[in-house]
């Protein structure tokens, strides 16, 4: 998250307390990378907070937070290579676990240094220090990644599908400012680029010329050695790391996923006890809802102090756990609007529970029959919708980067439309509490040779108001595997499962549980053209007929995490 401009007050602490030093640092290939070091005035040797990020411009993180202060540490602001006056080119995720071990190694040579060294850094800042932890450098003791990602193609092809706006116009507007001076690509212009075809075309559309890292990620949109390149060895970390996410947050997946690795897998003992996950109601870019979760609930009112007495204690003494008290996760109770603490995710009190799809065979749109409940279903007409990518389902809510509303919005308005099937629950007759990861068992065909599967999980008030918790995507070619491409044969019904992501709602008494199945999340995700084509060639689109099953032989459900004591009867 951008920080702060900083003030003219601010500058004169800062200049009480530190002296300043700017320093080009040679990487092994030559390479030197613009870094300011912020070096309390008091002589000896400190501990060192380092982050690294890519967005080194004024509306970012220059100088220590005020709050750093209490530390007594040495702070270090990196520009990634290619970025800010950095030397280099500028590649995502490439060589960011080089330089940052490569700075690291020149910091452990500095006469002022204690040998004692946290990281920290939000989303691409808050990546990078997961490569940079996998290399165990000696002297790190901890780390705070936020709001970020791990598993790069799990992030950037979800369900087999391009997060598109995101990296369209993130990847444009990187390209830009280290290449053409000049980082600004508006929403409306970042859409105009989603709408772009055929999609490897973008970056001749935004720049006027190729780009080598967006003609990489479209021609590799299965999981292979180009995403392998990325992943991270968790054997070998052996730092604890503090673990910020939201729910509606893109990154929630991988927040929760990174802290069960780490719980589990981290190369050392302490690692694994002393790693903390906290994941409250925010976007990427903080707190979008105040009007539902209330103002005290941002990151930094939450989460700021608590990363920071993380380091703090484990600067001091490595050996010691430096939150004691504090649970392994601290989740945000959506709907109850309180926060909760849990030993594991999810929860131990987790089970899944089925609530399977029902219709008569016309779910279409809010106004349908499409019901949601406990019963397996018997035999049962099936559900159809058609589906025409030149009018999209439009993104409305949720895990939007890059522009856009995001966040947990009303979809009534949205859900009146014939292209989307709802499936809605009675209301519950006690509140039901959930907390752990969504998913839906979806029985389909498609008279395409390739199409997307959609689904969202939807809380419905009493009044009406239907606010989105979670949703997921699925690539019809790549439903038995994210390793292969398999096209559809003539109509073929095949058994896919949607990944919801995770998500903690409680759904009081009187609400409704609402399943929104549709085929098309735009511009969020880049539209399926139905043709089975090489993807990102083709600049054609068809229409398709889609056919949603849920009868006893193909018992479409949905999967809800459900916490035992609040199973209601629906």
């Amino acid at each position: 998250m951008a920080a702060k401009r900083t003030s003219p007050r601010r500058r004169k602490t800062i200049a009480s307390e530190y002296n300043l030093l700017v320093r080009k640092i040679p990487m092994r290939d030559g390479v030197r990378l613009h870094t300011r070091i912020y070096l309390p005035r008091e002589t000896g040797r400190h501990n060192v907070i380092l982050q690294r990020t890519p967005y080194d411009k004024d509306s970012v993180l220059k100088a220590p937070e005020e709050s750093y202060f209490r530390a007594d540490a040495v702070f270090i602001h990196q520009s990634c290579r290619g970025t800010g006056m950095s030397d280099g080119v500028f590649y995502p995720w490439q060589n960011e676990a080089d330089d940052t071990e490569d700075t690291i190694r020149w910091i452990a040579g500095q006469k002022w240094f204690s040998g004692r060294l946290t990281l920290d850094g939000a989303s691409y800042g808050g990546w990078l220090q997961w490569g940079a932890a996998a290399r165990a450098p000696e002297a790190l003791v901890g780390f705070t990644p936020a709001f970020a990602p791990a598993d790069l193609y799990a992030d950037v092809y979800p369900g087999g599908a391009l997060l598109l706006h995101l990296y369209s116009g993130w990847g444009m507007s990187m390209h830009c400012a280290a290449n053409l001076s000049n980082e600004h690509i508006p929403n409306w212009e970042r859409l105009r680029l989603a709408e772009n075809l055929p999609l490897k075309d973008i970056d001749l559309a935004a720049t006027g010329e190729a780009v080598p890292f967006w003609r990489d990620w479209i021609e590799n949109p299965r999981r292979n050695a180009y995403w392998a390149q990325f992943d991270v060895d968790w054997e070998r970390i052996a730092a604890p790391a503090y673990i910020v996410g939201g729910w509606f947050d893109h990154y929630c997946n991988a927040a929760l996923e990174n802290f069960t690795a780490m719980r589990e897998r981290a190369g050392d003992p302490q690692a694994r006890a002393f790693t903390r996950c906290l994941i409250g109601p925010w976007t990427h870019t903080g707190l979008a809802n105040p009007e539902l979760f209330g103002k005290e609930t941002t990151p930094e009112a939450v989460a700021a102090d608590r990363a920071l007495r993380f380091k703090e204690g484990l600067m001091e003494n490595p050996a010691v756990d430096p939150l004691p008290d504090e649970a392994p996760v601290t989740y945000y109770m959506l709907g109850a609007k309180e926060w909760r603490t849990a030993q594991t995710w999810p929860p131990e009190n987790s089970a899944e529970e089925k609530y399977y799809l029902h219709s008569s065979g016309c779910a279409n749109s809010v106004l349908g029959n499409g019901d949601l409940n406990l019963a397996p279903p018997a035999d049962e007409q099936f559900d159809t919708c058609i589906y025409n990518p030149f009018q999209p389902v439009p993104t409305t809510g949720g895990g939007f980067l890059g522009g856009g509303k995001n966040g947990c919005l009303d979809q009534s308005e949205l859900e009146k439309r014939l292209d989307i099937l709802v499936f809605t629950s009675a209301p519950l007759d006690k509140d039901l509490e959930i907390a752990g990861r969504v998913r839906v068992v979806l029985w389909a065909s498609s008279s395409a040779p390739d199409t997307d599967f959609c689904a969202k999980l939807v809380d419905v008030a009493p009044d009406g108001t239907a606010l989105n918790l979670c949703d997921g995507i699925i690539r019809a070619r790549f439903r038995n595997s994210d390793k292969v491409e398999e096209l559809l044969e003539g109509g073929e019904i095949c058994r896919y499962l949607i990944d919801c992501r995770h998500t903690a709602n409680c759904f009081r008494a009187g609400h409704r549980l609402r399943l929104e199945l549709s085929h098309s999340n735009f511009p969020r995700f880049d539209r399926n053209p139905n043709t089975g084509a090489k993807f990102g060639d083709n600049a054609l689109m068809n229409l398709a007929k889609q056919v949603v099953y849920h009868d006893a032989a193909r018992p479409s459900h949905l999967i809800l995490p459900v916490l035992r004591q609040s199973l209601a009867t629906l």
